[in-house]
């Protein structure tokens, strides 16, 4: 199945942010965003379960019913399938698992004093390899299997003096008659209709970029020029987030792609299906450029 994308950021890797200062290192402590005057949104890192499939029911609520069903009553029985499938893939992304991930991940959830308990936003992030020149992103699963059957392919001496390497040391080594490079994606990028315009989104997003660098990649400042680029891909018909992404974050168009095939909620099944015919498009900045600005 396809996986389950509402926008993709590929940060290709940023500088520390002021927009993002850690309360606790602790995955599912509260970090709070600090963009001046912005939002007062509270995000919380989390891979646990409960936690997982709030997002899901969120997911399905702010992003996926909107699109085929803004009018409709929606049973119960429907948006628990529909949750539950949201919620298998987003654990299989970012749960728990045994073991380190070659290609990290984070899911990212947003609260506000007064919704309580209830998460309002959610966004995800995780490392995938990607190819500019072909125009085309590996998903996460792909990109740690691609690297797995590399570092396989190489002797046990070579495979000891990599054991501890950061990702980009990694690709660098393994991958280096490749196009392919490491990047992040940023995916599932979702606010509840009733808290939209109060910066969640905005704060999310920036926030995903400060755990990255933290978690993710803290090598970052290490990277080759031109540094960080950040790509990110969206359906041309969400205007909203066009607009968040191309006024409020400073992205600008990279390339556009016709007849996608993209998932969208069945109501009759109650599961995704792919639909054809959508427009993506591809929209990039260089997040070094904005280091000595606010952000």
């Amino acid at each position: 199945m396809m996986s389950l994308l509402s926008s993709v950021l590929l940060l290709h890797l940023p500088f520390q942010t002021a927009a993002f200062q850690p309360q606790s290192q602790a995955r599912g402590r509260p970090w709070r965003s600090i963009l001046s005057g912005a939002s007062d949104a509270i995000v919380s890192v989390v891979d646990d379960g409960t936690s997982i499939s709030a997002a899901a029911a969120l997911m399905v609520q702010a992003f996926w019913l909107p699109q085929v069903a803004a009018d409709k009553d929606v049973g119960t029985t429907t948006m628990d399938a529909l949750t539950e499938e949201q919620s298998i893939d987003l654990d299989g992304r970012y749960g728990e698992r045994m073991g380190a991930r070659l290609f990290p991940s984070g899911l990212l959830l947003a609260r506000l004093d007064d919704f309580g308990e209830t998460p309002v936003g959610m966004v995800g992030i995780e490392a995938a390899l990607w190819d500019r020149s072909e125009r085309k992103v590996l998903s996460n699963g792909q990109s740690e299997s691609m690297l797995k059957d590399a570092l396989s392919s190489v002797g046990p001496k070579q495979r000891r003096a990599l054991k501890g390497a950061s990702l980009q040391a990694l690709c660098s080594e393994l991958l280096s008659g490749s196009s392919l490079e490491p990047a992040l994606v940023l995916a599932n990028l979702a606010v509840l209709p009733s808290a939209r315009r109060r910066g969640v989104a905005n704060s999310l997003c920036r926030a995903a970029e400060g755990y990255a660098l933290e978690k993710i990649v803290p090598d970052a400042g290490d990277w080759e020029a031109p540094g960080p680029l950040c790509v990110l891909q969206v359906e041309g018909a969400n205007g909203g987030a066009r607009a968040l992404y191309e006024s409020a974050m400073g992205f600008g168009l990279e390339w556009t792609d016709q007849d996608v095939s993209v998932l969208r909620a069945d109501l009759d099944t109650a599961s995704f299906i792919e639909v054809e015919g959508a427009e993506l498009v591809t929209m990039s900045k260089a997040l070094l450029k904005a280091k000595s600005g606010a952000i």
